[in-house]
C-alpha cells in the first residue's frame, strides 16, 4: 500500500531552508550542530569549499558578486551548496533570491522522506547492515548558475540544480530566470513573442531543424544517437522556465530524459537572431 502524504515535516524544513539561505555561509559551529551526519562541502579555510576533494568555484561575470551559502538538512539526508548573482541592482538581486529560496525549497521537498516511508525503510535497516549504512549518508545537491546578456539590456541566469541520492548517476534540472539590467522587471513570454501564433511558429521551427539534426544523427557511428533524437517541440514547452536569452538568440534547454536519454545529455537549441522577425520574437531586448 503506497505510504500517505505528509506535508507538515515539508513545510517545517522548506521554512528552515528559507531562512538558512537568508544567512551567511555556514560557519563550522554551525555545521558541528548536526552531529551524526558529516558534511560533503567541506571549507577550505580561504572563504571557499572542496567537494570530494576537489575545489568548488564559482565562474566570475564581470560586475557581478558570486554568493554561496551551505546549509546541512539532517532530516532529508541532504547537504546543500548554493550559488547565485549578486550585484545586478536591488530590484534584481531581491528576484534572484526570491528565485533561488524557492528553487532550494522545492529541491528539499523533493528528496525529503515521508514519516511512512521512514519507518519502512528503518525496519528494513534493521535486517541489513548495508542498508543502514546506505540511509544513514548524507548526499549532495547543488544549485549553480550561468549568466548570459544580450548586449541590449537584458539578461537570463539559468540555474542548474543538480543532485545525487543514491542510484546509478546523478541528476539535474534546469530553471532560467530573464531580467532587465536596469530596472530588475522580469521578462515574460508576453513580451518576448508577438502571441500564441509567434509560439507555435516557433515550435514548428524548432521542430524542423531538430529533424535536420536527426538526420545528421543517423549518420553517426554511434547507433544510440540515430534512435533518440527524434525530437519534437510542443508549444507549451516553450516557456521563460526554459529560454535563456544569449548574445547568439534565444537557448532553450531541455533536462536530461525530456528529450533524450541520460548518455546523450542535455539537449539546448538555439533560436538565432536572424530568425526573430519571421518567427514574431521581439528583438527589442537585444542590440
Amino acid at each position: 500500500m503506497p505510504a500517505r502524504f505528509s506535508f507538515a515535516p515539508f513545510c517545517r524544513l522548506a521554512c528552515c531552508l528559507f531562512f538558512a539561505l537568508s544567512l551567511s555561509a555556514c560557519s563550522g559551529a554551525k555545521q558541528s550542530a548536526t552531529a551524526g551526519a558529516e558534511p560533503i562541502f567541506q571549507p577550505d579555510g580561504k572563504g571557499g569549499f572542496t567537494f570530494d576533494g576537489r575545489h568548488m568555484t564559482q565562474r566570475a561575470y564581470p560586475g557581478l558578486k558570486n554568493v554561496t551559502k551551505v546549509s546541512l538538512l539532517k532530516e532529508a539526508g541532504v547537504q546543500l551548496f548554493v550559488n547565485y548573482p549578486e550585484g545586478i541592482g536591488e530590484k534584481a538581486d531581491t528576484v534572484i533570491q526570491r528565485k533561488v529560496a524557492s528553487l532550494a525549497g522545492a529541491f528539499v521537498l523533493s528528496v525529503m522522506p515521508t514519516p511512512e516511508y521512514m519507518e519502512e525503510e528503518a525496519a528494513l535497516d534493521e535486517k541489513d547492515e548495508a542498508a543502514a549504512l546506505f540511509h544513514s549518508r548524507v548526499y549532495p545537491g547543488m544549485i549553480d548558475y550561468e549568466v548570459t546578456e544580450t548586449g541590449g539590456g537584458a539578461l537570463s541566469v539559468r540555474f542548474c540544480v543538480w543532485n545525487y541520492h543514491g542510484g546509478a548517476h546523478d541528476n539535474w534540472t534546469y530553471h532560467a530566470l530573464s531580467l532587465e539590467r536596469d530596472s530588475g522587471e522580469a521578462i515574460s513570454l508576453k513580451r518576448l513573442f508577438a502571441g500564441p501564433k509567434s509560439v507555435e511558429r516557433t515550435a514548428r521551427w524548432l521542430t524542423e531543424q531538430n529533424e535536420k539534426m536527426r538526420r545528421e544523427a543517423e549518420r553517426s557511428p554511434n547507433p544510440l544517437s540515430r534512435d533518440l533524437l527524434h525530437i519534437e517541440v510542443a508549444p507549451e514547452e516553450i516557456n521563460m522556465g526554459r529560454i535563456a536569452l544569449t548574445p547568439e538568440g534565444l537557448s532553450i534547454r531541455f533536462d536530461p530524459y525530456e528529450k533524450a536519454s541520460f548518455a546523450d545529455g542535455d539537449v539546448t537549441l538555439l533560436v538565432p537572431k536572424s530568425e526573430f522577425k519571421r518567427l514574431g520574437i521581439n528583438a527589442a531586448f537585444w542590440k
